[in-house]
């Protein structure tokens, strides 16, 4: 009697673990539908028009990389851990990408030495951990020094807007952001440049 007891109660347990994997596997699929009609409509509208996507943009890359995890903070958590940081310093060799690639902190000097991004190095490395929960206090500031030029505008306040540049510069590296990027530093339009969806900042 006990161990058939036990049995239909093993029984239960296996069959609600499948209904949970199962009700996982359609939250992830109703996610991934989402993300792909907002990546549509973000490329839609950014033909013939600037269009600001810091966040969108980021959750785009962070799905396609980690698509198990349940949370955009849990994906952004672990590529910051993998694949920007190191001992609290931006990571010096390209650890996303599949074969070579550009290092964080070498994206770092590009923005800084060549298209006049903030040259705060620890202060990109501090914002790395809270980047992801700081790019909605930007939308609004940001939205009204959109340039004229159409595409896809990302960025915000310094040192915010170097360390995003990065992260999504890493996602493109390995493929997982497949368009391309211009990136804002500060509130001022005219130092945009941009994050080609090959990985290269041009």
């Amino acid at each position: 009697m006990v161990s058939e007891k036990d049995q239909r109660l093993r029984e239960k347990d296996q069959l609600l673990r499948e209904m949970a994997s199962e009700k996982e596997r359609h939250i992830r699929n109703l996610e991934h539908q989402l993300l792909q009609t907002e990546k549509d409509n973000l490329l839609l509208k950014a033909r013939g028009k600037a269009v600001l996507g810091s966040r969108i943009v980021l959750e785009i890359g962070l799905a396609s990389c980690y698509p198990a995890l349940g949370s955009a903070t849990n994906r952004y958590e672990k590529l910051w851990d993998d694949h920007l940081l190191d001992s609290g310093r931006l990571k010096s060799k390209c650890t996303i990408a599949t074969k070579g690639g550009t290092s964080p902190a070498d994206v770092f000097k590009t923005l800084t030495k060549k298209h006049g991004f903030r040259d705060d190095v620890k202060g990109a490395a501090r914002e790395a951990k809270d980047l992801y929960h700081e790019l909605s206090k930007e939308m609004h500031n940001l939205a009204q020094f959109l340039p004229d030029q159409e595409g896809i505008y990302v960025g915000g306040r310094e040192p915010m807007a170097t360390m995003l540049a990065i992260a999504i510069n890493q996602l493109q590296q390995a493929g997982h952001i497949q368009f391309d990027v211009f990136p804002l530093s500060g509130m001022d339009s005219t130092q945009a440049c941009k994050l080609q969806r090959n990985g290269t900042v041009v």
